[in-house]
């Protein structure tokens, strides 16, 4: 039987951000991604929710990237489907693939979402000309990351009700883990899935604009104001020009050391 390998992954592939580098001539993922947000580079990310849309929602360009910091020709447009395949390269490309690759679903309690992110994740693999993954749900590798995490708790034997509460970028979830008498997750049966799961498409991502709108509205009037006028004649999310104006005054009164309100 051939052994399971894990492969770890660098910090610098953690979070699910894409940007694109006009010095290297190639995308950037993770961590050197987000960070270009505070270049005033417009990032892709928050596109996990559509990875279980319908076709036409997982192919419509509407992630923006500006590579110079301006909405120019350089300004390239993705997909969800693109900006998925551009991560999931890079974060194994430079890896080694042994046997199958195992993806995480969400814990969506929408089964026909469910079902359509496992398509659209196969379809991406397909293109890449890799073999097709498996899936697991993520609030079990959650708890099997909680056990292993402390050699206390990984050598309790016992059977748990673990309450599981995720907050992603695009996602914030909850659920119930129910493990085996020994510990160990159900592999089949009723407690093989989550238990109750709960689930808002409103992450990470909704908390930083939520905190970007108090930052512009109380320390910049006159940026309130364009804020305003931004929504109701562009619209933030679609408008790569209006995203420019807000990153560069929202990151005034910002270090660049402390955690990022704008990505």
């Amino acid at each position: 039987m051939q052994k399971s390998v894990l492969i770890k992954l660098s910090e610098d592939q953690i979070p699910t951000v894409v940007s694109y580098s006009l010095e290297k001539n190639e995308h950037s993922i993770g961590t050197e991604a987000r960070a270009s947000g505070l270049k005033g580079i417009t990032n892709v990310f928050n596109f996990k929710k559509d990875l279980g849309q319908s076709e036409k929602e997982f192919t419509r360009k509407k992630y923006w990237i500006a590579p110079s910091g301006i909405h120019d020709r350089d300004t390239k447009v993705l997909s969800a489907k693109e900006a998925a395949k551009i991560f999931i390269e890079k974060a194994l490309g430079s890896h080694a693939v042994p046997g199958k690759v195992v993806v995480g679903v969400p814990a969506i309690p929408d089964p026909s979402w469910a079902e359509r992110y496992r398509a659209n994740i196969r379809d991406i693999f397909t293109e890449l000309k890799m073999e097709q993954p498996e899936f697991f749900h993520e609030p079990l590798a959650i708890y099997n990351s909680y056990k292993k995490a402390s050699q206390k708790r990984a050598a309790l034997k016992q059977k748990e009700d673990v309450l599981i509460i995720d907050i992603g970028g695009s996602t914030f979830n909850s659920c119930i883990v129910r493990s085996k008498k020994d510990g160990n997750i159900h592999r089949s049966g009723s407690y093989s899935v989550p238990l109750g799961i709960n689930a808002d498409f409103d992450g990470g991502s909704k908390v930083d604009q939520l905190l970007l709108e108090k930052l512009v509205s109380q320390f910049f009037p006159i940026v309130g104001h364009l804020l305003d006028v931004c929504y109701a004649q562009f619209g933030v999310q679609e408008n790569p020009r209006a995203i420019q104006y807000l990153k560069k005054w929202s990151c005034m009164e910002r270090r660049s050391d402390e955690p990022g309100i704008v990505r």
